[in-house]
């Protein structure tokens, strides 16, 4: 549900200052038609077709966590750390020494970076389990299992769907690609699934909106809204407020000048949260609304089509003299010729309703954007919605009235925020508990690296092994030039 990019999914005011103001439009439009699979299908061109420096960005982008930064100190730590090490001018310690001592750094890297990926992804597979299975409150991902989770089932559908193709003799979709596109599917039909069961029972009564408003919405107000808001509450000027060009730089450094004012920060910080709050909830009620006026007239419009269409089959029931209790009794020749009648009636008062919205949805066209009324944009949406959707199967109807389009509406956005809350709260609970599975597993990795690091040396390094233990035996007062065992394992 959400595509992999911050902006692409946003609502709100498009339109900036220093726009001229008869360029503006005549309303605001607060709300604009998304296609999901479109986005998707764009987001995975523009990746699929990047490459060098791009490609490796984006990449560090979705695969960004905690094994890239264990990645990232693992290839520092072998591949810097060892120079400054072995080229280091204030040692005493003679070359081999030095180079023995370096070469401890990617033997570590390694067996850390072996040890933190395989205990890390496997710790937080199994927070996403415990994230789509258990429906825990804040953290229920239910509606959008983790990909970690899917990725089992679909890498068995795709051994079978391979299967398949071998017998039909075609090649199959990559692996790869086959596999992404099949989890995303499967969180398709969780989310639709949990949709469904929401619209049939829940009650939205008393649904405060807080619930409802995406917190990046409330962010985006914050950041917009807060200069104005320490003008209008609590009379800072403009010249007081020159240096404070972000909400991060009135965090850090705006508290003295709050506290000159005789103001408690806190209080401040509160007040600009609840502006926020209720600018971004204003905002969102005039996106439900516009939303909820384009499915319910689509679905009027569909209710036109249906009634259309249940008029002429039971027309043609009657023209063939079929009884719905006893059809089994006509002629296979009979029966197929009613089918294609109905499946063509489809297709023409389909196509009929598209024709008698065509000659408005010209005219409001060719008009200039600030020359369209609100009611002329949402008639746009709507002809877009009907001709898009292509058949009079694929028009979804959100009911009878106004009411029950917006009731739609307002359970779709709760659930899409929920999810969003959902994976905020997980991804902090990974980092947090993350430091402290990390920790726990230092202990084990400096065991395994104090046990391996002399083993490695002397089979794959003997020469450097020996003049390191010789460098010890002399610092501690025993005989260089010894070879035998104990002295070796003395000086180590």
């Amino acid at each position: 549900m959400k595509v992999q990019g911050k902006n692409i999914n946003n609502y709100g005011n498009r339109l900036q200052g220093g726009v001229a103001a008869k360029t503006l439009p005549s309303f605001k439009a607060a709300y604009v038609p998304r296609n999901y699979t479109k986005i998707r299908e764009l987001s995975d061109a523009i990746y699929e077709n990047s490459s060098g420096k791009r490609k490796m960005l984006m990449d560090m982008y979705v695969k960004s966590g905690e094994n890239l930064n264990n990645l990232v100190t693992a290839v520092g730590t072998a591949f810097v750390a060892p120079i400054f090490i072995a080229f280091n001018p204030v040692s005493k310690e003679d070359k081999n020494t030095k180079a023995y001592t370096s070469l401890r750094q990617p033997i570590s890297a390694g067996i850390t970076l072996g040890t933190q990926v395989f205990v890390m992804s496997n710790y937080n597979k199994w927070l996403d389990k415990h994230a789509a299975y258990l429906g825990v409150d804040q953290m229920d991902l239910s509606a959008k299992p983790p990909k970690s989770t899917l990725m089992p089932r679909a890498e068995q559908e795709y051994l079978l769907y391979k299967s398949d193709c071998l017998k039909r003799n075609i090649d199959p979709e990559k692996k790869k690609i086959w596999i992404n596109n099949r989890v995303r599917k499967l969180q398709d039909e969780a989310f639709y699934d949990t949709l469904h069961k929401l619209r049939k029972t829940m009650d939205i009564t008393n649904l405060d909106m807080a619930d409802v408003v995406k917190p990046a919405a409330v962010e985006s107000k914050r950041k917009s809204m807060f200069k104005d808001i320490l003008k209008d509450k609590f009379s800072f000027t403009e010249s007081e407020l020159e240096n404070i060009d972000s909400l991060d730089t009135l965090r850090k450094k705006g508290k003295s000048l709050i506290s000159s004012k005789g103001l408690d920060f806190d209080h401040v910080r509160e007040t600009i949260d609840r502006a926020a709050t209720d600018a971004a909830i204003k905002e969102l009620n005039e996106c439900i609304d516009m939303e909820a006026s384009v499915k319910h007239q689509v679905s009027t419009h569909l209710h036109d089509m249906q009634d259309k269409y249940n008029e002429f089959r039971f027309n043609a029931m009657q023209r063939y003299n079929i009884n719905p209790s006893s059809s089994s009794e006509k002629s296979g020749t009979v029966i197929n010729r009613f089918e294609n009648e109905l499946r063509q009636a489809k297709i023409d008062i389909y196509n009929e309703k598209l024709n008698s919205l065509k000659a408005k949805y010209d005219k409001i066209a060719s008009l200039a954007e600030d020359a369209k009324t609100k009611d002329d944009k949402i008639f746009e949406y709507v002809y877009n919605k009907i001709k898009n959707a292509k058949s009079m199967e694929r028009i979804k109807d959100h009911g009878k009235t106004f009411e029950s389009a917006k009731r739609d509406v307002i359970i779709k956005k709760y659930l899409t925020t929920s999810i969003n809350k959902a994976e905020a709260k997980l991804k902090g609970w990974k980092d947090r508990s993350g430091i402290i599975v990390g920790l726990l597993i230092l202990p084990i990795t400096c065991g395994i690296l104090n046990w391996s690091y002399p083993r490695i040396m002397e089979k794959f390094f003997p020469k450097l092994s020996a003049a390191k233990a010789a460098s010890k035996a002399k610092l501690y007062g025993l005989d260089p030039n010894a070879n035998s065992d104990k002295n070796v394992k003395e000086a180590k």
